[in-house]
């Protein structure tokens, strides 16, 4: 069992699985219809105005299982014939819906998905930015898999997306919106590894994740 993640938002004080929000089980749904996990759906009370949602995905599958199913088009689609990217789109109609039942803003704060041996951790950029992008990441992540886990000797034990260089001081994103470094952590390694998509490389450096610099940073609750 792997231990509290290292890049996930402390949500602790103001969380609660008790959704106050119509459609929750619409949303729940579609996750599991697609995602072939179980899934927890929890609603962070420190949002604000609208409803600020975390999103929790089990999923009994490895890493390598996962994108091979996804290049398939068995993972994350609505038909294996037809192969079209149904839950990447229908993810933001689902959006729209929930928030046309319920009048106010609805948005993904954080996605994980804890695969066997991997957790993958999904935070937000911008508005909509998790159901706009996380079909661009899977990509990425199958075009990637065998760099960054060494030819699938090395899997990481935890990836998270959303990166800042310190040589920068700001957020390195792409013009797809997409950080274009990963943080990854591996088993029985304490240190951060950067993962650089352009070089395809792996090095040891220094990093801040974004949340520390988001104004919906938890730590405004505590």
């Amino acid at each position: 069992m792997m231990g509290r993640s290292r890049f996930k938002l402390d949500f602790s004080q103001g969380l609660k699985s008790s959704l106050s929000f119509e459609g929750a089980p619409v949303l729940k749904q579609f996750l599991e219809r697609y995602c072939f996990g179980e899934v927890r759906i929890q609603q962070w009370l420190g949002k604000g105005e609208g409803i600020g949602l975390v999103i929790h995905v089990d999923c009994p599958i490895t890493l390598g299982d996962l994108l091979h199913h996804f290049q398939l088009g068995t993972w994350g689609y609505s038909s294996v014939e037809k192969k079209e990217d149904a839950a990447f789109r229908e993810l933001m109609e689902v959006q729209d819906y929930l928030e046309t039942l319920n009048e106010y803003e609805i948005d993904i704060e954080e996605f994980n998905i804890q695969l066997k041996d991997t957790l993958l951790i999904f935070q937000k950029t911008d508005p909509r930015s998790i159901s706009m992008n996380w079909k661009a990441l899977f990509n990425e992540l199958s075009q990637h898999y065998r760099d960054f886990s060494q030819g699938g000797v090395r899997i990481p034990e935890e990836i998270y997306f959303n990166v800042i260089m310190e040589d920068y001081g700001a957020a390195v994103m792409e013009q797809n919106g997409l950080s274009s470094h990963w943080a990854l952590y591996f088993q029985d390694d304490s240190r951060s590894w950067i993962y650089d998509l352009q070089r395809r490389s792996l090095t040891i450096e220094d990093l801040y994740v974004l949340s520390d610099y988001m104004p919906w940073d938890s730590q405004q609750d505590h």
